[in-house]
């Protein structure tokens, strides 16, 4: 929680919808690309649209740097590659999106999460354990496009309901990520035997 500050959303016209990843299929890059099409269509000029993070070609489901670029190619999404100051990059940004199709638990969403960021991410395992639905961000089915937009267009539209979301996202973030909670959690499960 220190190095993951707190950050005011930014002042800007333009709401800045950003999905941090490695770029791979089961990320939900592909949806988020398309999604971000449905948002510009209905609401032209009012969002920007960012992928942020590395290629993982070795990985069955990465896509190489040509299939990333058709991907994008005359969409509205600009893709800026790996983030090495990700604090300062999602302090850039007004929502994270993360349309995955499952997850362990994913870190994007914790940093997310601790820097005040409301979330758009899909209901499966993993992602849900980081957004309490219309609390701090917004679920939506795996692989739905529709969906994605629509949620995307909602943030968009509603500031009030953006930064009210990060104060929720940074308060779930603080209760259930930080050092101190995972220690007190680890202890509880060793003292009950568990």
């Amino acid at each position: 929680m220190d190095k993951y500050k707190i950050g005011s959303e930014p002042n800007d016209e333009m709401v800045r919808f950003a999905l941090p990843a490695r770029m791979l299929k089961d990320k939900g890059v592909t949806e988020f690309v398309q999604a971000c099409g449905l948002v510009e269509q209905r609401i032209s000029g009012r969002c920007e649209f960012i992928l942020a993070g590395d290629l993982d070609v070795e990985n069955p489901a990465g896509y190489s740097e040509q299939e990333l670029l058709d991907l994008i190619y005359q969409s509205n999404v600009n893709w800026v590659g790996y983030q090495y100051n990700i604090v300062e990059f999602l302090h850039s940004i007004h929502v994270v999106v993360l349309p995955s199709y499952r997850e362990g638990l994913p870190k994007s969403l914790i940093e997310a999460a601790a820097c005040s960021r409301p979330i758009i991410t899909t209901d499966t395992i993993g992602c849900r354990e980081c957004v309490e639905d219309g609390v701090n961000g917004l679920l939506v089915p795996v692989m739905c496009v529709a969906k994605l937009s629509e949620a995307m267009i909602k943030l968009a539209k509603d500031k009030v309901l953006r930064n009210q979301m990060g104060q929720k996202s940074r308060e779930l973030a603080e209760r259930d990520f930080s050092i101190e909670s995972v220690i007190d959690k680890t202890l509880n499960l060793y003292s009950n035997g568990k």
